[in-house]
């Protein structure tokens, strides 16, 4: 057999499991109500208004986004250290740790929502813009790989010993669950 061949069995095994089971687990963090006293949506909650305004149904994350959210946050003022940053239908989630204090930012296309408080402690891991390096093409290997399903989050989030996790939050009709992916979409894990 193939090292692909195998590769795409052990994938479609993975998949079949995590599907499955019915298990779920946490998706993304989301950012605290805004100033302008909006609340964030959960992952699941893609066809409602968020700060960003109204995402429509089944809508992909704004991936696309992730990077210039990061740059507006970053200000130029050196290398912001981040706990997790992520997208959805709606809008992009920035944790950025300052201090020992995690600060929840939502970035919109054209605005950014302040934190409403001084920070929640935070003492783990973190990542700066440079780890943050993913294909365009990130989320398209999983799309296709599971029957009536969809993408709801797309997480970055430290690995221990350096380096970024991007996790893919995924509801298909089994429930919702998340895939570990590498930079370029290939699928290392789920659960």
């Amino acid at each position: 057999m193939t090292r692909l061949r195998a590769a795409g069995l052990l994938t479609g095994a993975l998949l079949f499991a995590a599907c499955g089971s019915g298990t779920s687990s946490q998706g993304p963090k989301s950012a605290p109500p805004s100033t302008t006293g909006s609340a964030a949506p959960g992952a699941a909650d893609s066809g409602v208004n968020g700060p960003c305004g109204r995402a429509a149904p089944l809508a992909p994350p704004r991936i696309g986004e992730i990077r210039s959210a990061v740059e507006r946050l970053s200000g130029g003022a050196g290398v912001a250290q981040y706990s997790e940053v992520n997208a959805t239908p709606s809008e992009t989630n920035v944790f950025v740790v300052r201090d020992g204090k995690e600060f929840a930012y939502v970035v919109c296309t054209d605005s950014v929502s302040e934190p409403t408080d001084g920070g929640q402690d935070y003492r783990g891991p973190t990542f700066t813009d440079s780890d943050i390096e993913f294909a365009p093409t990130v989320l398209d290997k999983v799309l296709g790989s599971i029957k009536d399903s969809h993408v709801v989050a797309f997480s970055i989030t430290p690995r221990d010993g350096g380096g970024v996790e991007y996790i893919a939050t995924i509801t298909a009709p089994s429930g919702e669950f998340r895939v570990l992916l590498d930079a370029d979409g290939g699928i290392l894990a789920t659960g």
